[in-house]
């Protein structure tokens, strides 16, 4: 995404919608993960794993969600946006979603207009898909004009990023020579058989945390899905998982997915951890390492290595305002003015956006 401009640079500052503008004249439709079309865009626009079809596929069935694209062509130009859409729960309105991580939009055009006219073209098509809001998440490098979707909603810089060009940093991660107790660390890239134990690990350490988990299912979904992209490190301290990191690997980019750590261990387990994954992703030629900001202790040790910070925008559609607000006074929240509430306001945070 472009640098920020002024108004957005601190976090939850915002770029509020003027009036309706043009639809503009090009060609706007959702399609489904099977369409040509997706797979033909992505083929000519740089992307990463969050972008595919087969990803938008499996984060709908773990959520419950129906996987679709909104591609806007005109002329020369075009826009590719993954999208889940939800039942509200109301008759037959929806609500849509980008799925997690950081999947969109991507355009072969930097030019605001285009993405204003792409903006509204988006708006008009969920709105006939009786759609009500639409939360949208940019991707840090791969959305250039983005802040151009305030035209249709609040652009909102809600925390940042963080990441690391490997081949230009001569040491990723802090060497870890030795664990508290002497404890003897050994480190597996890609050991599936170790899935398992590292499903029951998160549920232990997200129950402690009192937390929801992933399944198991969604674990091997994942890799089942993306096989070739999804990639598994597991730190075992005397034989025993003490940490993982599931990540997602594509055009030489590579995503921090999910980390996991026992309940058990802390700081120096998560460097250990931190340092083997960046050095086996430098040593594999990837490129840039890439994740969500967190204040957990696994995060924190990965972006001691991380450097490099971006700001990290979502824009908030509201399609239906009426329909927004109904929903906000059943589920006794805020109206669609509201923009310190998750959004929408109305749905449990279990689906609001993760890294």
């Amino acid at each position: 995404m472009s640098s920020a401009p002024a108004d957005l640079a601190g976090v939850g500052e915002v770029r509020r919608p003027p009036g309706r503008g043009s639809n503009g004249t090009g060609r706007a439709s959702l399609v489904n993960p099977t369409s040509r079309t997706w797979a033909a865009l992505l083929s000519r626009l740089p992307h990463d794993a969050h972008h595919l079809p087969e990803y938008a596929v499996w984060d709908a069935r773990r959520t419950g969600a129906e996987a679709v694209a909104f591609l806007y062509e005109e002329g020369r130009s075009s826009l590719l946006l993954p999208l889940l859409l939800t039942p509200t729960g109301a008759g037959c309105s929806r609500d849509a979603r980008s799925p997690s991580g950081f999947p969109g939009p991507l355009a072969s055009s930097s030019d605001e207009r285009f993405w204003s006219r792409a903006g509204w073209a988006l708006r008009g098509v969920l709105e006939a898909a009786q759609v009500v809001s639409c939360l949208v998440r940019f991707h840090p490098f791969l959305c250039p004009g983005g802040d151009a979707l305030c035209v249709v909603g609040a652009v909102v810089r809600q925390g940042e990023t963080r990441s690391v060009e490997l081949q230009r940093a001569p040491r990723s991660g802090r060497q870890v020579r030795g664990l508290p107790g002497g404890g003897r660390c050994t480190v597996w890239l890609d050991d599936w058989a170790q899935l398992p134990a590292v499903a029951r690990l998160h549920q232990q350490s997200r129950a402690a945390a009192g937390r929801g988990s992933w399944r198991y299912d969604d674990f091997a979904g994942l890799r089942e899905l993306l096989d070739g992209s999804a990639h598994l490190v597991v730190l075992q301290v005397d034989g025993r998982a003490a940490a993982a990191a599931l990540l997602l690997e594509l055009g030489g980019s590579v995503h921090l997915q999910l980390g996991v750590l026992s309940p058990a261990a802390g700081l120096p387990e998560a460097r250990a951890l931190a340092g083997a994954t960046l050095r086996a992703f430098r040593q594999r030629g990837a490129r840039r390492f890439h994740m969500a900001h967190g204040s957990d202790p696994l995060r924190k040790a990965f972006a001691e290595a991380l450097p490099e910070r971006h700001p990290d925008h979502t824009a908030r559609i509201v399609i239906d305002e009426d329909g927004y607000d109904r929903l906000a006074r059943t589920a006794g929240t805020s109206d669609h003015r509201s923009l310190t509430d998750a959004f929408p306001s109305y749905r449990p945070r279990r689906l609001t956006l993760s890294p």
